[in-house]
């Protein structure tokens, strides 16, 4: 298969791809990590201010911070930090993607949205949810990744249990750190304040809102999900390409070669530690399709769960996957149809 040139893209903006945990996030990235003829990638940049610098809002990384070189970090810091690896990419005429969690540009569950103080801004945005000015969102071509909660909620709630917890740091569970309800509501924002869409990526679909071909500059809205990507990896990532201006390559979905693997790690494990949430990408060598996808089916999903879990497990998952729902269908309804 030749490589797709697609048109010339409607932003030089650096890409951010926002996801909630357990969304196949690193699995997407990876694929961007081998198209290293077109694009630089950075990994989860604003995890930096979120768990180890001055501003943080989470307390998982508290007895590490200090090893990591990072600790000194603002959300200003990490968003001019951004602004340099765009330059350097443009230099080798590469694109900047990013991707993290949408989480990470709030403040901690429970707390009231403000700009971070480190912008020095003076002036409120009471619509704007996150801790970052409009002025910098505007800087970003934004996409997002979703995955059905009935398969991110489980694999989360296994990081919270023995053997794993140790490694993935995740103390307890707790259904506020799905991260559904945060890039929901970035998402709407982002839309009220024509920062994506109106039109939607990829081909028309008469049951969804505002899908119609683009024919501006404007940012489309373009929404993935992981479950799509697994099924039929080549499809999606080219449609997603489209969207974005970024040149396909097929190569870019798999990733055999020793030096592949260096280079993803050094690139992912950037705090000087392996980081156990990214394991299973980093130990792939192509996008995998995952057995549990049958888990889409309530009853099979609670029985699966009620064999590795026992009941109340299961009860725990079953309530925190109901809680997520209402946000992923809200989602759902803009992703790119294959």
């Amino acid at each position: 298969m030749l490589r797709e040139r697609v048109r010339e893209p409607t932003s030089e903006r650096p890409i951010l791809l926002v996801a909630h945990p357990r969304a196949c996030s690193s699995a997407f990235e990876r694929i961007f990590i081998q198209n290293h003829q077109h694009v630089d990638c950075f990994h989860e940049p604003f995890g930096d201010a979120y768990w180890l610098g001055p501003e943080r809002q989470g307390e998982r990384y508290e007895e590490v911070r200090g090893s990591t070189g990072l600790a000194h970090l603002t959300y200003k810091s990490v968003v001019d930090g951004i602004k340099k690896m765009c330059e350097l990419a443009s230099l080798e005429s590469k694109r900047l993607f990013i991707k993290d969690m949408a989480f990470f540009l709030f403040p901690s569950p429970g707390q009231e949205a403000n700009i971070a103080q480190s912008f020095g801004q003076t002036n409120p945005e009471p619509q704007n949810p996150t801790m970052l000015p409009r002025k910098v969102l505007e800087k970003f071509h934004f996409t997002f990744l979703i995955r059905h909660p009935r398969l991110s909620v489980p694999s989360y709630y296994r990081l919270s249990l023995p053997p794993h917890k140790d490694r993935s740091r995740v103390r307890e569970f707790d259904s506020s750190d799905l991260g559904y309800s945060e890039l929901r509501r970035l998402f709407d924002y982002l839309r009220s304040e024509e920062l994506v869409g109106p039109t939607i990526a990829n081909s028309p679909r008469k049951d969804s809102p505002d899908r119609t071909s683009s024919s501006n500059n404007r940012v489309e809205i373009c929404v993935v999900d992981a479950e799509d990507l697994l099924n039929r990896p080549d499809v999606v990532i080219s449609a997603y390409c489209r969207s974005t201006g970024i040149t396909y390559d097929p190569n870019m979905l798999h990733w055999e070669k020793r030096h592949d693997q260096k280079r993803a790690a050094s690139i992912i494990n950037r705090w000087g530690f392996d980081i156990y949430f990214h394991k299973t990408a980093l130990d792939s060598k192509t996008i995998q399709c995952s057995a549990q996808r049958k888990g889409r089916d309530n009853e099979l999903s609670y029985q699966l769960w009620i064999e590795e879990f026992g009941i109340d497990g299961a009860e725990v998952i079953r309530n925190a996957v109901e809680s997520q729902l209402d946000d992923y269908n809200h989602l759902k309804q803009f992703a790119l149809v294959v």
